[in-house]
């Protein structure tokens, strides 16, 4: 087990290992991500698992860390920005069924008046 708990992150323990030992923090690196995901429910644990490869691929396939890094960026802006499709088409199709049970869905607006 590693000497990094994953509850309690402690950045510079992290940061230097990686400076004094970068295969042993690379090797901490992993066991704690394992760790996290067999953690995780059952049903949660091979998509969890998948992206970790797919993360470790793009790792892989970058010249340096600031290339990796930029490929990660994409990877997690691309997944928010179809999220973010999702839940607006989810957003219209409720916006259409409710216009449709409420018949057309505009309302009138009245205003308030400042009694004296």
């Amino acid at each position: 087990m590693s000497d990094f708990p994953q509850q309690e992150f402690d950045f510079d323990a992290w940061s230097t290992l990686a400076r004094s030992d970068p295969e042993a923090f690379e090797a901490a690196r992993e066991e704690a991500v394992r760790s996290l995901i067999d953690g995780m429910p059952a049903a949660s644990r091979r998509r969890l698992t998948g992206l970790q490869w797919r993360i470790d691929m793009e790792r892989a396939r970058a010249a340096n860390p600031t290339a990796s890094f930029l490929r990660l960026s994409e990877m997690m802006w691309d997944s928010f920005y179809r999220q973010r499709e999702h839940l607006n088409s989810l957003l219209e199709r409720h916006r259409d069924s409710t216009a449709a049970r409420t018949g057309g869905g505009c309302a009138s607006i009245i205003p308030l008046r400042r009694v004296n």
